[in-house]
């Protein structure tokens, strides 16, 4: 529950930071040596990957692809990792290279007459190499130097596998031709850690857990959503334990309030009076809200999240808002997502400062699908069902670092010893598991996240009491 809110306060205001392409950086590059990541998994190739520590990854999943994007800290390079199917069921890794070569030099160059033949071109092949032999297999790599609008140039990468027949994973790295010297090595090194599981054994493992979910789902009943209605705001702190244990030796990350509670639709905008509620707002359904604060270097992030759903679970709505507070609690930049759905249709519209508002209609294909609503409060329904097995479901999570998100997979796995249940979470197929304990009642015990950071329940005034005493601000 905690976790996944957690994505809407900082990925909101993520956005806001610029991409790589602005002129020419001569920054240092991460030394091929340098410290890898957990694996970043593809569950849908079968792909395990790692990349250097700190690196922004996000990625997401329309039709049948897959498509994942990796940037580091100093923004220096590129990495998009791409899952194309081919329909030639005997095609191969060098014929897919060529494809490749010849798209470039299209797109930097005269066709002749007939758009079959490259007649000049602007792009430069640097190095090509057509059989690799690499820990994920064979592979094909070319790298290509191609133009830009201000006279300078970039260095693309390719590197080429083929882990099933017709199935393609192609990994695409784009840095400054003034850099590629120092991050050849970075983008080898990243590739050389690369290797593939049986696509098909997982999908399928993935497909039993989705049928389990679906069947869940199929059998809550309203009772079921009404029995973890609580109107009164829960609290809970967010901290990195300390090696004394103490609390005034932890350091503080964060906290929330959480409420949720049976109302009115209208009620996700708590600043329109009701006598200007439309027909729609008067719709009776669940809603949520997550206030939370985040602790930056300098300052902190602010957001308040409103959810709705109506009882059926045909239709959700929900406002995001962040804010971005400086030292003195000046707001230094802000964003906001707001989203509906009916049924199978979502619309989203994501803005941040100094940046166009973004919209997005991510696909909802096939069952399994639970509402922003029900992804605050999963875990809790679950653990009320006594269901100690494997689930999973589609619900739509915000990419870290961008406006905007996908319909992505989250699994949870339940637990139980005793009278106390365990659920550990998978928010993304590339992730590591978030793992929660929970009374029989459904009650929140504790949450522990993948970096060693801890959400716990506590009082308004503890909490208050505690950040005051720490010096720290506490002006919501």
């Amino acid at each position: 529950m905690l976790a996944h809110s957690l994505v809407a306060v900082v990925g909101l205001i993520a956005a806001v930071t610029p991409s790589f392409g602005q002129g020419g950086a001569n920054t240092p590059a991460p030394a091929a040596s340098a410290t890898l990541s957990e694996p970043f998994r593809m569950d849908s190739v079968g792909l395990s990957v790692r990349f250097p520590e700190g690196c922004q990854v996000s990625s997401n999943r329309i039709g049948g692809r897959t498509t994942a994007q990796i940037r580091p800290a100093d923004g220096t390079w590129n990495l998009n990792i791409q899952t194309p199917v081919s329909s030639k069921e005997d095609g191969t890794i060098q014929e897919a290279l060529d494809r490749t070569v010849a798209l470039i030099q299209g797109s930097f160059g005269v066709v002749d007459p007939d758009q079959r033949n490259v007649v000049e071109t602007q792009a430069q092949i640097l190095e090509r190499t057509d059989n690799l032999k690499l820990p994920g297999g064979s592979a094909g790599r070319v790298y290509v130097s191609i133009p830009r609008g201000d006279r300078t140039r970039l260095v693309k990468g390719y590197t080429i596998f083929q882990p099933q027949p017709k199935q393609y994973v192609i990994f695409e790295f784009i840095c400054h031709e003034s850099d590629f010297k120092s991050l050849k090595s970075t983008y080898e090194t990243i590739v050389g850690t690369a290797t593939f599981e049986n696509a098909r054994d997982v999908m399928m493992a993935r497909g039993a857990t989705i049928k389990a979910g679906a069947s869940v789902l199929a059998e809550m009943s309203e009772a079921d959503y009404d029995a973890i209605l609580n109107d009164k705001e829960l609290w809970y702190r967010w901290y990195i334990p300390s090696e004394t244990g103490a609390s005034m030796d932890a350091r503080e990350l964060g906290y929330r309030g959480v409420r949720v509670w049976r109302g009115k639709r209208g009620e996700i905008t708590p600043g329109k009076p009701r006598t200007a509620w439309t027909k729609a707002d008067q719709q009776d359904g669940y809603l949520a809200q997550v206030r939370a604060r985040v602790l930056m270097d300098k300052g902190a992030v602010d957001t308040v999240a409103m959810y709705f759903m109506t009882p059926d679970r045909q239709e959700e709505c929900w406002t995001i808002t962040t804010s971005v507070k400086d030292e003195r609690g000046n707001e230094a930049g802000h964003a906001s997502e707001t989203g509906a759905r009916i049924k199978d249709d979502m619309t989203i519209v994501a803005t941040a400062s100094g940046k166009p508002a973004v919209t997005i209609k991510p696909p909802i294909m096939g069952e399994g699908y639970i509402s922003q609503f029900e992804t605050v409060i999963m875990p809790r329904l679950l653990v009320r069902k006594r269901l100690a097995t494997d689930l999973g479901f589609y619900c739509y999570q915000r990419n870290p670092g961008e406006a905007g998100g996908t319909i992505s997979f989250r699994r949870d796995t339940l637990t139980q010893e005793g009278r106390i249940w365990t659920v550990a979470t998978i928010f993304r197929e590339e992730t590591k598991p978030q793992v929660s304990t929970y009374s029989e009642s459904g009650e929140l015990l504790s949450s522990t996240l993948p970096d060693g950071s801890v959400w716990e329940p506590m009082e308004l005034s503890t909490l208050k009491r505690l950040w005051q005493n720490k010096g720290l601000p506490t002006d919501r």
